[in-house]
């Protein structure tokens, strides 16, 4: 780390630097995560040049939900530096079912908060619409530069093409916008020693279609789970009981039963956000759209 960010650091939390220690987890030309452990407190600093709005939104964020989410050590929206309290160990690594079903519960709650003014000023909006997805996997251009083969093309467009068809894709796209994750996955979510899970990294947070938030969560328990190494027995039946908990709690019943096309639609809309943000970025190319979209052909071809 830089001394000018050791030093910020220490001044934040009025703890002698040389009583710091810094754990580099992430870097990268466009940002990075070290971890900063102090004394009794487990932190992370986080940097990123590309999403300059990260703090921004963090802070929003934080104002909105208080307790419910991490909490904000020091921020510095200048500079695009976040402080922010680890709240434990990821959701992703715990053995307790109690633990995911109230994450679900969790982002029920953030997309019911009624939206304001203020959400309108700090968040962009970022609506799923099926004729944009279908624009976006027929262009050319896009295609080529993600280095999407023909045959993925084409099963590309049989994704669109279902996409259109599910009988309930008018209901999905006119869905009340809510104030949504935007990478809404279990690393996302951490649970701290009194066993209160909290979701944290709000740098893709929009006002969108709350079910993209859920069918990304659903969908991100299914591709090589077994290589991820959950801590939990994830099969089918508990993906359908974590659908419920939030269904119950969003809408009182079971709207959309169909966990496969919820997935679908959450990976599609990822797809859309992770091309509008590297989309010739800098010459550079993540992987994240190509995977997101070789995904979803899978996804499409698997029985759930």
């Amino acid at each position: 780390m830089k001394s000018i960010e050791k030093s910020w650091i220490s001044n934040k939390l009025s703890i002698s630097e040389q009583l710091l220690n810094f754990e580099n987890l992430h870097c990268t030309p466009l940002g990075k995560v070290t971890k900063v452990l102090a004394q009794e407190q487990t932190l992370y600093f986080k940097t990123d040049e590309l999403i300059g709005s990260e703090v921004i939104k963090t802070e929003h964020i934080a104002h909105r939900l208080g307790a419910d989410t991490i909490s904000i050590a020091g921020s510095s929206i200048d500079r695009n530096w976040l402080l922010t309290h680890s709240a434990g160990i990821e959701v992703f690594n715990s053995s307790n079912k109690k633990h995911w079903l109230k994450a679900m519960t969790l982002m029920a709650q953030l997309h019911q908060l009624k939206l304001d003014e203020i959400d309108m000023e700090n968040l962009s909006v970022n609506n799923f619409k099926a004729h944009e997805f279908g624009d976006f996997v027929s262009s050319q251009t896009f295609m080529d530069y993600w280095d999407i083969s023909t045959i993925e093309k084409k099963s590309l467009k049989e994704v669109s093409n279902y996409i259109n068809q599910l009988p309930n894709i008018s209901v999905l796209e006119t869905s009340k916008p809510s104030i949504c994750h935007g990478d809404s996955h279990a690393r996302n979510v951490l649970v701290d020693n009194d066993h209160e899970v909290r979701w944290f990294d709000w740098k893709e947070a929009h006002v969108g279609n709350p079910l993209c938030d859920l069918g990304f969560f659903l969908w991100w328990l299914t591709p090589d789970r077994k290589q991820l190494g959950i801590q939990i027995d994830v099969t089918n039946d508990f993906i359908e009981k974590l659908s419920l908990t939030y269904q119950l709690k969003m809408y009182g019943e079971l709207k959309f039963k169909s966990i496969k096309d919820l997935m679908i639609i959450g990976l599609a809309h990822r797809a859309m956000l992770y091309h509008g943000t590297y989309f010739n970025l800098l010459e550079s190319k993540p992987f994240y759209v190509t995977y997101a979209l070789r995904q979803l052909v899978k996804i499409h071809a698997t029985a759930i």
